[in-house]
């Protein structure tokens, strides 16, 4: 079987801080084949439906906000379904046929860790949460794991994704630094802010392009926010035909 090669872009919408317009505008220059998306609503979900048609016929989404998620690709997407590992957060789990062989993907976005005794760290069910992740991605290759995971490469978790078989495609290449978050203040499910027009500077990379075995990253980068208290990681891949080694 031939290799395909194939763009890829993860991309937290901040639940409408990307206006439907610079949305629609972002995904069209971005030129992915496969996008996941987290945090999308039901007005960035419409402009998606109405304007995008032609560049993703294939799409998943799911317009709910803080819970939304949503797959777009170029190539047709197999079989799709919601996994619910974490109250009110969905993941999204799906295949996409590609020429000869079918490519797993996860969207994913685990909530982020919250003030304890034990400082700021996840609570048990999202500990539970990231580790399934980790092991539904690995137990389809080749498949790609994309999503907001609220932590640094630093943060254990991140080495128990890698332990299940993962490689974080940002640091396959070599890649240092690469900050995603913050670039403005994001919205909360509790409190109306009315600050997130306030810039920031991003100091961490909390978001990821994940790949299991089969598959190999040639070219990664960040992408422009577009409004969004995160930035885009897009990666440029090859996927092995089957029965290649990598």
């Amino acid at each position: 079987m031939s290799d395909t090669t194939l763009s890829v872009m993860t991309f937290n919408v901040g639940n409408g801080l990307v206006s439907p317009a610079n949305l629609v505008a972002a995904l069209r220059q971005s030129k992915s084949a496969v996008v996941g998306l987290q945090e999308l609503n039901a007005e960035q979900a419409t402009a998606i439906e109405r304007e995008l048609g032609d560049t993703y016929p294939h799409r998943v989404m799911r317009g709910s906000g803080f819970s939304g998620r949503a797959l777009l690709s170029t190539h047709p997407i197999g079989a799709s379904e919601w996994v619910e590992l974490a109250p009110d957060r969905p993941d999204l789990r799906a295949s996409i046929n590609l020429p000869g062989q079918s490519l797993g993907i996860v969207v994913a976005h685990p909530p982020p860790p919250r003030p304890g005794r034990r400082g700021i760290v996840f609570d048990p069910v999202t500990a539970t949460q990231i580790a399934h992740l980790g092991d539904l991605t690995a137990s389809m290759p080749p498949a790609l794991l994309l999503g907001d995971f609220n932590m640094t490469p630093r943060h254990p978790y991140h080495a128990r994704l890698q332990a299940a078989g993962l490689v974080d495609a940002w640091l396959e290449i070599g890649g240092k630094g690469g900050s995603t978050f913050p670039q403005r203040l994001g919205k909360t499910r509790r409190v109306d802010h009315h600050l997130s027009w306030v810039p920031l500077p991003s100091v961490a990379r909390v978001d990821y392009i994940w790949r299991t075995p089969g598959i190999i990253a040639t070219a990664a980068w960040v992408g422009h926010a577009a409004g969004s208290d995160h930035r885009p990681v897009m990666a440029e891949l090859v996927v092995r035909g089957a029965g290649d080694e990598c």
